[in-house]
């Protein structure tokens, strides 16, 4: 039954995905910006700000909003575009303090990997890959 409903409505969740898409592909400009230009300064002030907007903030709440639509579709039969900005509304704390969360997680284990292969590189990469 739920196929049929999300094959129904196709073109919103493509709308949704499509609005997605252009934010990300805005910070990331923005990113590539600030990297592009060499400066450690500019990297510090764009590029980590658009990569923590990005994976913090846009992702994590654009997707509550999502699934909140798919949601309010299964329920109901039928939901509307405006049900996006609806789950947004209502869960956007919620979203926002996992994705910090998770970024936080790679952030801790990147370092962990970049630790143990600078310090294992030389002898055996793979074991401190692998440790990491």
């Amino acid at each position: 039954m739920a196929f049929w409903v999300y094959y129904d409505h196709f073109g919103k969740l493509v709308l949704a995905n499509l609005i997605l898409a252009g934010l990300l592909l805005a910070l990331g400009m923005a990113g590539l910006a600030g990297l592009w230009t060499g400066v450690a300064a500019f990297v510090v002030l764009i590029t980590v700000p658009a990569a923590a907007v990005s994976f913090g903030v846009v992702v994590p709440v654009f997707s509550a909003g999502l699934a909140h639509v798919v949601k309010e579709l299964v329920e109901t039969g039928d939901g509307s575009f405006v049900a996006l900005f609806r789950g947004i509304g209502l869960y956007w704390r919620r979203a926002m303090c996992i994705g910090f969360i998770y970024m936080a997680a790679v952030a801790v284990l990147l370092t962990s990997a970049w630790f143990y292969a600078v310090r294992l590189g030389s002898a055996a990469p793979w074991l401190g890959y692998g440790i990491a």
